[in-house]
């Protein structure tokens, strides 16, 4: 693997939040799409151009994660900043022998939102990307953040599914419903609907095959 050397601190630029910012983004409750230019709430990191990723009919822009100028190493295509810390969904290039249209790039797009830290090794370019382990995950679970809460559906015992907040802080299930539905017979990761916050609250829309949302309300307000 390449890596690129820069002169400032891949881990003090993590940890330095953007001027006049707090370490909470408002409005990011709803993970965010990167643009090109600066990472908001991360001073010293930009998203590059972006580049249109596909795989069997999906696609996505994605954007490269940059510091100091270099790097190209992880794509994004949705993003949050938790205290002072990064969270993705990551682009992965792949080899495709058939014809592609031009600008476009073939890879995976993953569901799952990973941790991006610092490589304390040094100063190279080279975090260090982690899962968060969330129970009963699977690649139809379709989490959303917000702050340092995950929503997802959760695949629980006999295949029923879950409707499930995991707080990323404590590592923690603090919100766990089981609904009537079975996991779906499907390869389309994004099937079941993405779990939507609001201000105090989130929702998990089961409004259909005779389920009813489930809604989570948090009374102190997400923080």
């Amino acid at each position: 693997m390449k890596m690129w050397f820069i002169n400032l601190s891949f881990a003090a630029l993590f940890l330095l939040p953007a001027h006049g910012q707090s370490s909470v983004i408002p409005g990011s409750c709803s993970e965010m799409t990167p643009e090109a230019g600066p990472v908001k709430g991360l001073q010293g990191l930009n998203f590059g151009s972006p580049i249109k990723f596909w795989n069997e009919g999906d696609t996505k822009v994605c954007h490269p994660l940059i510091i100091s100028g270099r790097g190209g190493q992880i794509w994004l295509w949705r993003y949050a900043v938790v205290d002072k810390t990064l969270y993705g969904s990551l682009c992965t290039k792949g080899e495709f022998d058939g014809q592609q249209e031009p600008g476009n790039q073939y890879g995976e797009m993953e569901i799952e939102i990973k941790k991006i830290k610092p490589n304390p090794a040094g100063n190279n370019f080279n975090p260090i990307v982690t899962g968060l382990a969330l129970p009963g995950f699977t690649f139809l679970s379709n989490p959303s953040q917000c702050n340092h809460y995950v929503a997802y559906w959760r695949k629980g015992k006999d295949n029923y599914l879950f409707a499930s907040v995991f707080d990323v802080k404590k590592k923690v299930l603090i919100k766990d419903q089981a609904t009537q539905m079975q996991s779906p017979a499907t390869d389309f990761p994004e099937h079941l609907p993405k779990p939507a916050w609001s201000e105090n609250k989130v929702v998990f829309n089961l409004n259909y095959e005779g389920n009813k949302a489930i809604e989570f309300v948090f009374k102190k307000g997400i923080k």
